[in-house]
């Protein structure tokens, strides 16, 4: 049963911290746009946003993570536009002082339309989400996050029913504390004939790796005494702390005479 609120803890705070680092992309327009950069070029950025790629020019964008972005882009095509008005007065003086002959104009005008052929053309704008992907993407979301929640529902209801069936079976009551979160903790101890002061080092759990490995030991061992309690073998409630098999284990140690 811990080791379930553990889970649920952990994937709350990853996914805050997802949140927390996320990249912020701030256009001209004063949209605000959260997501992952995963490529950042002097022209271009491209943000992940829930799995969609999506590409801004940087003569779009104001702030990449509150700092402010340069017009690097912007003055390349200012540097454009004034190569092009060069050429054009070139291509002007040119005409004017033209030689008659018609077969070195030909090449001076060939000369002139591959100068400006070479000038940057205009951008297409930047890519955005169309209705269809974001409604895709959100109904994605949403079904992710009711299907955890009812994975999660229905191992504290499998886990909390095998609790309660060894409590009545062992003749520790109250039995319906195992229903409720924090109290069949408090059961668990008296199953497994321990003091509740041990129930202190549970909140190990807010320091970094040291707490989870400490809180899965007693886990592990809550679980050996309750099989013990029950006259199984020790090591099934040590099996207790493995996913998936704690499943197997649990209802063996519950259901089984």
């Amino acid at each position: 049963m811990k080791k379930l609120c553990c889970l649920l803890l952990a994937f709350v705070f990853l996914a805050g911290i997802q949140v927390l680092f996320a990249d912020t992309v701030t256009l001209k327009s004063g949209q605000v746009i959260e997501g992952k950069i995963v490529e950042r070029t002097a022209d271009v950025v491209k943000v992940d946003f829930m799995g969609v790629e999506m590409a801004y020019f940087m003569d779009d964008i104001a702030e990449i993570n509150s700092e402010e972005v340069a017009a690097g882009t912007a003055e390349k095509a200012g540097a454009s536009a004034q190569a092009v008005e060069k050429i054009a007065a070139a291509h002007e003086v040119a005409q004017n002082e033209a030689p008659s002959d018609p077969a070195v104009r030909v090449k001076e005008e060939i000369a002139v339309e591959r100068k400006m052929e070479a000038v940057p053309a205009g951008r297409e704008p930047a890519a955005t989400l169309d209705d269809r992907q974001v409604k895709t993407a959100a109904i994605a979301a949403i079904g992710g996050i009711i299907a955890i929640i009812f994975l999660a529902t229905l191992i504290y209801v499998y886990s909390s029913l095998c609790l309660y069936f060894i409590a009545r079976k062992t003749g520790n009551e109250p039995a319906w504390l195992a229903w409720v979160p924090i109290g069949n903790l408090f059961l668990m101890c008296k199953i497994a004939g321990q003091s509740y002061w041990l129930l202190l080092i549970f909140l190990a759990s807010f320091l970094p790796i040291i707490g989870g490995l400490v809180n899965l030991g007693l886990f592990g061992f809550f679980w050996f005494k309750i099989a013990e309690a029950r006259g199984k073998p020790g090591w099934m409630g040590i099996l207790c702390v493995l996913p998936l098999v704690n499943l197997v284990m649990m209802g063996v140690i519950a259901f089984s005479e």
